[in-house]
């Protein structure tokens, strides 16, 4: 009768998916009863089957912990406002910098053909004087 009761509480552990987070702590319950069962009764390939439950439900209560202490910061701090914000900020931020990357790139290119420009039309000035100089030589 006693080996039923164990293989039915095995057979729940490993089969039935846990729903809820009660599910979780219902089966931890029972992982944690079983597992000194069957370690008295020497059935350890059983034994290191309900102690991987007893992990797995561990695992799962904190991730359920931590994603509730997410939820509470988030409800007190308004986190996920504040994230856009900051997210929003950076493109902004991003944004300008652009911007005035390209007006630098384009005030160079102006400066040096203004310079380009100063130089030809110095060259042609001193052409034409020396044309002038020619005639009047």
């Amino acid at each position: 009768m006693e080996k039923n009761k164990e293989d039915e509480a095995l057979s729940f552990l490993l089969n039935n998916l846990s729903i809820e987070p009660t599910d979780n702590i219902y089966k931890e319950f029972i992982a944690k009863k079983l597992y000194k069962r069957l370690k008295k009764d020497e059935d350890y390939a059983n034994a290191n089957k309900v102690l991987e439950e007893i992990h797995d439900a561990a695992i799962t209560k904190e991730v359920y912990k931590h994603q509730g202490e997410i939820a509470i910061a988030d409800r007190d701090y308004n986190l996920h406002k504040k994230e856009l914000e900051i997210v929003t900020l950076k493109n902004k931020l991003s944004e300008k910098r652009n911007r005035d990357l390209l007006l630098y790139s384009l005030s160079t290119i102006l400066i040096l053909l203004l310079i380009g420009i100063t130089i030809l039309r110095a060259k042609q000035n001193r052409i034409k004087n020396l044309i002038n100089e020619e005639k009047h030589n």
